[in-house]
C-alpha cells in the first residue's frame, strides 16, 4: 500500500515531529508538504493536484502527528476513513457519536485515492472549518465511511492560524 500524506505547513518546529510520525509507520509513502500558498486550503489543493498513483491520501496538519498503526485502518472496502482524534483534551468523534457532524470531526481523515480521482474534491477558502465543508462534499458521494475505534490522530495544541515565532 502506498499513501500520500498531505501536510499544509507554516514551517513550525512541530513539522519534524509530524514527518517522523509518518516515517515510523514504515509504509511506502509520498510526503506532499506545501507552504507556498496563502491558506491551508490552497496548500492542500496544491498537494491534491500531485496525487496520482497512491492507494490512500491522508491529511495531516504540521502541528499534529499520527500514532503507529493508522495505515492498517485504511480498509479497501471504504472510500473514507476517519482517524479518531485526540484534540487537546477531547476525543473527536467521541465513541458515542453515531453521526458525523460539524465540530466532531476535523482534518483527521483519509480518502481512497481512486475515489478522490473520480470526484476531484477541493477545499474551499472560506476560512475556519474548511475541512468540514470538504467532508460534506465527500459525504454526498459515498456512504462507505469508517470511523476507527482507536485514536490515531493527535492534535496536542490547537494552533490552526498561528505561525511559529
Amino acid at each position: 500500500m502506498k499513501i500520500d500524506y498531505i501536510i499544509p505547513t507554516l514551517y513550525r518546529p512541530t513539522l519534524s515531529r509530524t514527518i517522523a510520525s509518518i516515517q515510523r509507520e514504515n509504509t511506502e509513502h509520498n510526503l506532499l508538504v506545501c507552504g507556498t500558498k496563502d491558506s491551508a486550503s490552497e496548500n492542500r489543493n496544491e498537494s491534491l493536484s500531485k496525487v496520482k498513483d497512491s492507494d490512500w491520501i491522508v491529511f495531516l496538519d504540521d502541528d499534529d502527528y499520527l500514532l503507529k498503526g493508522h495505515s492498517k485502518e485504511l480498509d479497501k472496502d471504504f472510500d473514507i476513513v476517519i482517524l479518531r482524534m485526540k484534540q487537546a483534551d477531547k476525543i473527536i468523534p467521541t465513541p458515542k457519536d453515531r453521526v458525523l457532524k460539524q465540530g466532531n470531526v476535523g482534518i483527521n481523515f483519509a480518502l481512497k485515492t481512486s475515489f478522490y480521482l473520480k470526484n476531484k474534491f477541493l477545499f474551499d477558502d472560506k476560512g475556519h472549518e474548511e475541512d468540514w465543508r470538504f467532508l460534506v462534499k465527500v459525504f454526498e458521494k459515498t456512504t462507505k465511511i469508517k470511523v476507527t475505534n482507536k485514536i490515531y490522530y493527535i492534535a496536542p495544541e490547537i494552533y490552526h492560524l498561528k505561525a511559529s515565532k
